[in-house]
């Protein structure tokens, strides 16, 4: 059901804490979806991702500089254990994509 996928999205939604950050706020809320364990604490005893923690493949300086690519943020995903492929838009069909 789609609607359990939306769910589990709506509940880890975060705001961008940086205008260039919309790529690492989209991973941050789709590793947290994913239940991924992040292998270090956010705050407390809370394991849990954040924008912050995201940086095994670029720095957050560079980012802010120059946004991110879509390359770098599967590298990112992959860094924190997601199990990814990369496709881009002009290399699928319509049923690929859905």
């Amino acid at each position: 059901n789609n609607l359990e996928n939306y769910f589990l999205l709506a509940e880890n939604y975060i705001t961008q804490s940086h205008p260039a950050y919309c790529g690492l706020s989209s991973l941050t809320m789709a590793l947290n979806a994913l239940l991924l364990d992040p292998q270090r604490i956010w705050q407390g005893v809370w394991r849990w991702f954040d924008e912050s923690m995201l940086d095994c493949c670029i720095s957050h300086d560079l980012i802010k500089l120059n946004g991110i690519t879509l390359n770098k943020v599967n590298c990112l995903a992959k860094c924190y254990g997601a199990n990814t492929i990369l496709k881009y838009s002009n290399n699928i069909t319509i049923e690929e994509f859905r």
